[in-house]
Parts: structure tokens; C-alpha cells; sequence
């Protein structure tokens, strides 16, 4: 009987991109955000957990503007853990350009603030997105961050522009 069935066919969604428009105004929403280099990352290309993987003694390097990725934190059922990339090109060394290695600057300027606030309480982690305790920050956690980011651009947006979904922190 299920020979005679024809199965419905298979249409992948079109994903939409963002405007450099939205990517701007994104930006300037984002900027104040403790992960606003979190949000560059993710623009650059990086996957979400990629870009919570980094660690800044292995995978940044700053003074040869440079980044490593080696790990990606994902969530698996209820579980984070660290794995290698998705695909066997996931490992990659990529330039840094002055945009992001400022943000990455600032990062870790405010980080080392926090580290002296927190004195022992601070998780020396090395992962580059912790939250003020150090500990890294949970996959989720960026999910919902982003999701808070992206909708307080649209509210500053001009209602007739076009809405930005969260692909570029997927």
C-alpha cells in the first residue's frame, strides 16, 4: 500500500541574510552588550559553538591578529561539552580585522577588571566568552542573549525595515 503513497517532496527554507544596513544596526544595539564580541564572531563566520570553544591562550592571538578555531561547547541533550569542529574544515586559522580585534581588546580588558572585582571567586577558565565570574557561558544563554539583541534592533529600527532573524549566531 505504501508503494502507491507519493511521498511530499523536500523544500529546504530559504534562510534570509542580513543587509549591511541590519548588520550595522545590529551592531550599535549590540555594542553595549557584555558579548558584543561574542555577536562579531558570529558575524565572521563562526558558529555559535565555535566561538564559545575560543580560548584566548590557544586560539587568539591579538599582536599577530589572528584566530584559531580548534573546539566547538555545544549543547548535547541536557550536557555541554567540547568537541572538534563540525567538519574536518571547521579547524581554521582566520586574519582578524581591526573591527573585531578591537572588540576581542576590549573583551579582555573588562574581563581582567572583573577578575580583580571577583578576586578568588573568578573561574580562571580561559574561554574568551565567560560570563563576570569567569565561567564560560552556557550555549543557551548566548541563544537567548542574542535573541534579546536582535528584537531590541528591531524596535529601534524603522518599523518598514526589514526584520533580521538570528542566522549569523547560529
Amino acid at each position: 500500500m505504501a508503494k502507491l503513497v507519493t511521498p511530499p517532496r523536500y523544500v529546504p527554507a530559504e534562510r534570509g541574510t542580513w543587509t549591511a544596513d541590519e548588520v550595522r544596526s545590529f551592531l550599535r544595539t549590540a555594542a553595549e552588550d557584555r558579548l558584543h564580541a561574542a555577536w562579531r564572531l558570529s558575524l565572521y563566520g563562526l558558529r555559535r559553538g565555535e566561538v564559545l570553544g575560543l580560548r584566548w591562550d590557544e586560539d587568539v592571538d591579538l599582536d599577530a591578529g589572528t584566530l584559531s578555531v580548534r573546539r566547538a561547547r555545544v549543547l548535547v541533550e541536557v550536557t555541554v561539552i567540547e568537541q572538534e569542529p563540525k567538519t574536518r574544515n571547521g579547524v581554521r586559522t582566520l586574519p582578524l580585522d581591526e573591527a573585531l580585534a578591537g572588540a576581542l581588546r576590549a573583551l579582555r580588558t573588562t574581563q581582567a577588571r572583573e577578575r580583580l572585582a571577583a578576586g578568588e571567586g573568578y573561574e580562571a577558565s580561559g574561554h574568551v566568552v565567560v560570563d563576570e565570574l569567569g565561567a564560560p557561558v552556557h550555549p543557551e544563554v548566548v541563544l537567548r542573549r542574542v535573541r534579546a539583541a536582535v528584537e531590541a534592533g528591531r524596535a529601534a529600527a524603522d518599523p518598514s525595515a526589514r526584520g533580521v532573524g538570528t542566522r549569523p549566531c547560529r
